[in-house]
């Protein structure tokens, strides 16, 4: 009798492996369909943002390229070369024109004269 009992327990416990293990697989694939189902979903929601973000993109580089010709093409005024003796006036914008300590931020908004 007591080497009956050992085998019925090995039984159960292989059949509770077995079904421990079926249902491990059965979980497994629930995951791996509902992770499928969520990449899907992202991708159909993030691709009209990722649409409009390649447009701005496209946008900012033609608009660049834009004013880049633009600039390029514009006329600098003629400069005449500066004369060793000659001096500038004192802006009084300059920071050495002040001390070092710049225009300050109540006489940048007045006005600067």
């Amino acid at each position: 009798m007591d080497a009956s009992w050992h085998a019925v327990m090995r039984d159960i416990l292989i059949i509770l492996a077995a079904l421990t293990f079926t249902l491990s697989c059965v979980f497994g694939a629930l995951v791996a369909w509902q992770l499928y189902r969520l990449g899907r979903a992202l991708k159909r929601d993030a691709q009209p943002v990722l649409d409009s973000a390649l447009e701005t993109v496209a946008t900012v580089r033609d608009t660049s390229s834009f004013m880049s010709e633009r600039i390029r093409s514009m006329p600098l005024p003629a400069r005449r070369p500066a004369s060793p003796a000659a001096k500038p006036a004192a802006n009084p914008g300059d920071a050495s024109a002040t001390g070092g300590r710049g225009l300050g931020i109540g006489r940048f908004f007045r006005g600067r004269g």
